[in-house]
């Protein structure tokens, strides 16, 4: 399986502590998993990762506080929009697509210029 690595590297800016970042590249693929390797980044910051053109969501954490490493999925519906199950309880779920876009990362209550990295894994 061909698989490639992206990196968003990002510094807080304001006393707000949020911060817009992208992948420098787009990327097209499953989105495997998202390592993310705190540096000073402020406890509790709230992260959110998105398709930059269609806006689709990848991973939402609030309360980020040590780096961690993630493997994001969505639920799968039906054409009517109905949560598609194993056993009517059990939710089935698959890796997150992009086709050509970059991923965008979202950051709020990050404390004043304080960074990190999420390397971002597609295949």
């Amino acid at each position: 399986m061909y698989a490639e690595r992206h990196s968003i590297t990002f510094t807080t800016h304001t006393s707000a502590g949020t911060v817009t970042a992208y992948t420098d590249k787009e990327v097209t693929g499953r989105i495997l998993q998202i390592q993310y390797v705190k540096d000073d980044l402020a406890d509790g910051s709230t992260i959110t990762l998105t398709g930059n053109t269609t806006g689709v969501p990848i991973m939402a954490i609030t309360g980020m506080n040590a780096s961690a490493t993630h493997l994001p999925r969505r639920a799968l519906t039906d054409q009517d929009g109905a949560a598609i199950t194993y056993d009517q309880t059990a939710a089935v779920h698959e890796a997150v697509v992009l086709v050509q876009e970059k991923v965008k990362l979202a950051i709020s209550s990050g404390g004043n210029s304080k960074s990190g990295e999420f390397i971002i894994t597609v295949g």
